[in-house]
């Protein structure tokens, strides 16, 4: 089996005769080239009677290329199609038991299956595919650059960088303790200050809505930009950003990442969670042309691997380990 993003729905492909064939039946298929949301679609939903996960019972080589796409989709797609990989069929079909191998008939099959990841960096959902859903009897192998710099070195102002660290030690709290971190320190000194045009960058779409909902209901005036909204709506937002009719931008990681739209207006700039993507964090500092600009990004001992690639590894280790919690770069 073979995921890619750059199918929408799925295709199966049949070796027959030095032929091949397109669009064969999911059990006369060699190979299956889907997205992961193409692939569920085409699996169904537990309880409902198209539910059929039983043509991915012998896979045997698993391909996922560009895995860090998926992130800015609904991951929880890749963990159900791993959840249901190399099970045991609910119906024999045509199935010749003589072929079976008695290692398949004892479960043993996901220990057999090769697994290919490939990704422009590693993340802690990748990380974890990797190691509770990737278990080949003859081991595994893995491969990772050391970001000795960071993109850090591509932003070309002289913005002031301030990093926070949450000193958080546990992972279950660490939504809670950021939000009751950004309320209480970070939107109270905006506020006092009187900051405007500031973006409020959030990777995480659920930390997104309830920063959203926060502002809804404290009545504070706010824009936003997220995936989800008609053009008409972000040209109406960046408008009003940019003429200081609201001063504050929620903006998602994902609607930067799908649109890469040019934001004007940006004097501050707040990262609710360093970004996925490193090459983001200067493309938006960049956009910044206030000579007092400045950049504010909070980060805990969790999100090490997002700031690796941000300050570089070493960098990184010094700010999580340091007994201070505010770091100042220029």
């Amino acid at each position: 089996m073979f995921d890619f993003e750059i199918i929408s729905r799925k295709k199966k492909f049949h070796f027959a005769d030095e032929q091949l064939k397109l669009y064969s039946d999911f059990y006369s298929s060699d190979i299956i080239l889907a997205s992961p949301l193409g692939l569920r679609i085409a699996i169904g939903t537990p309880g409902e009677k198209e539910f059929d996960y039983d043509f991915l019972s012998s896979i045997e080589m698993v391909i996922l290329d560009q895995s860090d796409v998926f992130l800015m989709q609904n991951w929880e797609h890749m963990t159900f199609i791993f959840d249901n990989l190399n099970l045991m069929p609910s119906k024999p079909r045509s199935a010749d038991f003589s072929r079976i191998r008695n290692w398949y008939l004892n479960g043993w099959a996901k220990y057999y299956r090769q697994n290919l990841i490939f990704s422009s960096f590693s993340t802690p959902e990748l990380n974890a595919l990797w190691n509770r859903k990737c278990n080949n009897m003859f081991g595994k192998y893995q491969v990772k650059d050391i970001q000795k710099e960071g993109s850090i070195v591509k932003v070309v102002n002289q913005t002031k960088q301030v990093f926070r660290r949450l000193n958080c030690d546990n992972l279950a709290d660490l939504d809670n303790f950021r939000f009751e971190f950004f309320v209480n320190e970070i939107l109270a000194h905006m506020n006092k200050t009187v900051q405007t045009h500031v973006m409020i960058y959030i990777p995480s779409y659920f930390d997104y809505v309830r920063l959203r909902n926060y502002f809804k209901k404290e009545e504070i005036p706010f824009c936003r930009c997220d995936e989800y909204m008609e053009p008409s709506d972000i040209g109406r937002a960046r408008s009003f950003f940019a003429s200081g009719r609201t001063s504050f931008m929620l903006f998602t990681e994902r609607f930067h990442f799908f649109h890469r739209f040019k934001i004007r207006g940006i004097h501050n700039i707040l990262f609710y969670q360093p970004p996925t993507y490193p090459q983001f964090y200067a493309e938006l500092l960049n956009l910044m042309e206030e000579t007092d600009a400045t950049c504010t990004i909070l980060f805990s001992k969790f999100d090490k691997l997002q700031m690796e690639r941000v300050i570089g590894t070493t960098r990184a280790n010094q700010m999580i380990s340091a007994e201070k919690s505010t770091f100042l770069l220029v």
